[in-house]
């Protein structure tokens, strides 16, 4: 697979997003019910657990 060719900015090229155009793509959390995993293994409360704090 290739990779697309970088190029140098256009003069009055922005090489960073706005922050509205970085809020309009950002997802709302749900709310504190949604949030919770049900019917989870121990073990696999364990595996989530240890990728939180690895992360």
């Amino acid at each position: 697979m290739s990779e697309p060719t970088a190029h140098p900015p256009m003069h009055g090229e922005m090489l960073e997003k706005s922050v509205d155009e970085i809020l309009a793509g950002a997802r709302l959390l749900p709310f504190g019910d949604e949030m919770i995993i049900e019917e989870l293994t121990e073990d696999e409360q364990r595996d989530f657990l240890d990728a939180i704090k690895n992360a």
